[in-house]
């Protein structure tokens, strides 16, 4: 197997195609060998995990899944060991002999970020809250802006009869301990203040202090008029179904702009309204 081919084996499996790069191999390979033996257990193995899929925990599927994809990408670096003739320079530093900058590469767009991301995301998180009706049935996500008021949509709070009846539910979420946090709840307080625009889908509207914790330590979100391009990530703070919070960051790009509605892939259900 020649260099080029082992690179289109590691893009296949990149795009998460591991059972087609599976497959190619397996066509091109001595069955006799060790290695081709390997690649037949593997792609057996791929197999099975497939048929298997609906009834098998999903932790299960992945953890196997991953074991595979590993194991094929150690045989695919035996292989270029074993053919010296595919070996390109050696990188500076690099004292194997072994050229591994082909293994790193970026597919698309660039999606480094500066880590701190995720300390100022978790600081973000804190304004989002549980809007529940009555302390039992939840409704829906909002979030609370400058001023002190929270944000959701019109169709998760109408009016002021429902405004008076909601409760909102900060710190609704698991730990890192794996446990539920503790959470604090508030009244809101429309007669205060409450403003709600059907066409635009948004309620805003005033909160009470509890007298526990004091609202302002919940953070702030500040509202922006800035859009978002085409194909950005649109990662959500939210409650799906009225569960913990959750953040969705996988496939959320942006893929429609209309003149009140932004369209994008990211995971959403009920219970996520009013999410920013």
């Amino acid at each position: 197997m020649d260099l080029g081919f082992l690179h289109t084996i590691l893009k296949t499996i990149e795009q998460g195609q591991l059972k087609e790069a599976l497959e190619l191999m397996s066509n091109s390979m001595d069955y006799t060998t060790n290695h081709g033996q390997e690649i037949s257990f593997q792609l057996g193995r791929i197999h099975t995990l497939e048929q298997d899929k609906s009834t098998i925990p999903y932790k299960t599927y992945t953890r196997t899944k991953n074991q595979i994809n590993w194991a094929v990408r150690d045989l695919i670096l035996l292989l270029i060991k074993a053919n010296k003739s595919s070996f390109e320079q050696p990188l500076v530093g690099d004292k194997s002999g072994t050229n591994y900058e082909f293994f790193e590469k970026i597919i698309g767009k660039e999606s480094f970020l500066d880590i701190y991301w995720l300390l100022e995301g978790f600081k973000k998180s804190k304004s989002v809250c549980r809007l529940i009706y009555s302390f039992s049935e939840p409704v829906g996500t909002g979030f609370l802006i400058e001023g002190g008021f929270l944000l959701t949509n019109n169709h998760v709070i109408r009016n002021i009869k429902e405004a008076k009846r909601m409760k909102a539910q900060f710190d609704y979420e698991i730990g890192p301990e794996g446990k539920e946090r503790p959470f604090f709840i508030y009244e809101l307080d429309p007669d205060h203040y409450f403003e709600t625009n059907e066409t635009l889908d948004f309620t805003k509207v005033a909160i009470k202090e509890n007298g526990i914790k004091p609202i302002a330590d919940w953070h702030f979100l500040t509202l922006s008029d800035h859009l978002p391009a085409l194909n950005e990530a649109v990662p959500i703070i939210q409650h799906p179904r009225g569960e913990h919070k959750k953040i969705a960051l996988k496939d959320n790009k942006l893929k429609r702009i209309t003149e009140n509605t932004l369209e994008y892939t990211t995971d959403t259900v009920g219970g996520s309204s009013g999410s920013p």
